[in-house]
This record gives C-alpha cells, structure tokens and sequence, in this order.
C-alpha cells in the first residue's frame, strides 16, 4: 500500500510535456505571426496602417501552421532560438552584473551596437535556420534515393548529396563557366 503511494507521489511530481505537444501549433501560430507583425511593422513594407499588417501576419502564420513542412521547420527553430536569446540575456545580465556593461548606459548600447557583437548574433542565427533547413528539407531535396542513413546522421545525407555526380557536373560547369568569363575578361581589356 506505501509502495503504491510512493509511486503515485513520484508520478505527479514528474513533469508531463505531452500536453506542451497538443498546444505546439498555437505556440508556433503565436510566435510567426509576433515575427511577421514585428518585421512588417518596423519594415513597413505594407505601409503605416496596423489592420492590413494584422491580417498579412494572420495568413502568414495560418500559412506556417497550416503547411507541414513549414511547420516542421518552424518547430525545430523555435526551441533553438528560444534557448539562444534566453542564454543572450544571461549573458549580458551576467555581464552587467559584473559592471562590465551597464543596463542604460553607454557600455551596454556600445556592447549590443558593436559591429563584431552583432556580426556574432547573425553567424550564430544563420547557423541554427542553417541546421533547421537542412534537417528539415535535407531529405526532400537529395537528389540520391535513400540518402538517409541508419544511424540518423544529418552529415551522410549531406555528404551523398554533394558528392553525388549530378551536383560535381554542376560544380565543374560553374568552374568552366567562371574561367571562361575570368578569361574573355582579359582578352577584352
């Protein structure tokens, strides 16, 4: 009878995320319409009125939620980018605790408005769509049937695809093509 209480106490404390799973197309659909609302907004590629950027951002987001390819992109993404911003302000708030930048002042604006600073937040943002897109779409656009390995390595698949001979033909068209321009230059200087 204890031991059954024992596990029954140990179960609730244990932490149940399969129910985080039912809600993740709300997540995504809040999180791409936030991005589109904030992109178009600061962009005004749409113009200064909110209601057509509302409704652009809805059918974006819908879009993303709607198309499964989309949405699994997007949902390997998100947790990546979560975690990066989170532990960016970690670090800075670990930085401004240490007084080397201060919140409002001139050091932390000169931290985040540093070219190297920003040139890292990019790197590291291209890295992760990077990783995304070719976990995501790797499989789709092989042009090698069955590039996926039994092991479940992303870099096999990725390997076969650029050493397959359609690619390499392709890479030496673009070798003869620049040589030639590179070549027809010259001659006509």
């Amino acid at each position: 009878m204890i031991h059954f209480l024992v596990q029954a106490a140990e179960e609730e404390l244990m932490l149940n995320t399969a129910l985080l799973k039912f809600f993740m197309p709300v997540f995504i659909f809040m999180f791409v319409f936030a991005l589109m609302y904030a992109l178009l907004i600061k962009t005004k590629i749409i113009g200064d009125s909110p209601f057509p950027v509302l409704v652009m951002s809805f059918v974006i987001a819908i879009v993303f939620v709607v198309t499964p390819a989309a949405f699994k992109f997007t949902n390997v993404i998100t947790p990546w980018l979560v975690v990066f911003i989170i532990s960016l302000l970690f670090i800075f708030l670990i930085l401004s605790w240490l007084e080397v930048y201060k919140f409002g002042g001139e050091g932390f604006g000169a931290a985040v408005g540093n070219t190297w600073v920003a040139w890292l937040v990019f790197v590291v943002i291209l890295a992760i769509f990077i990783f995304a897109g070719i976990a995501t779409f790797g499989p789709m656009l092989s042009p090698v049937a069955g590039t996926e390995s039994s092991s479940g390595i992303i870099g096999e698949g990725v390997k076969a695809t650029l050493f397959h001979p359609a690619i390499l033909g392709l890479a030496l068209l673009f070798v003869i093509a620049a040589v030639t321009s590179w070549v027809i230059g010259i001659k006509g200087k």
